[in-house]
């Protein structure tokens, strides 16, 4: 694995659930409508794996990012335009990953507490 430095290139990429897409209140409606009321503390996927039925959260997450309507009406995340912008700017590649398992490149560095990889 290379050591990160500055000098290498280096590429951004971002979890896209609760990340760069803000889908909790979409995950909120569709657990309600499959009949289970969750609370905003419950949506991030580390939590509603541990309190949905797989087969319930299975149908969530089909209807969450295989419905199109659903997937396409999803909210970013507040700041993120703005963070796009600035690595835009600087030419710094950005990359989105379905599971923070699924890297394209090396892991320089996860940063602590995020959901932020950078890659060299």
């Amino acid at each position: 694995m290379n050591k990160f430095n500055m000098n290498n290139k280096i590429a951004v990429g971002f979890d896209m659930d609760g990340v760069i897409l803000d889908n909790a209140d979409s995950k909120i409606r569709i657990a309600k409508s499959l009949g289970f009321d969750i609370k905003l503390h419950h949506t991030p996927s580390e939590i509603i794996r541990t309190i949905l039925p797989q087969v319930v959260l299975e149908k969530l997450q089909s209807i969450l990012y295989d419905n199109h309507e659903v997937a396409l009406s999803t909210p970013l995340m507040r700041g993120v335009r703005t963070i796009m912008a600035d690595l835009s700017k600087k030419n710094i590649p950005v990359f989105s990953m379905l599971s923070p398992s699924i890297i394209f490149g090396s892991i320089a560095i996860l940063l602590p507490q995020t959901s932020l990889y950078i890659v060299a």
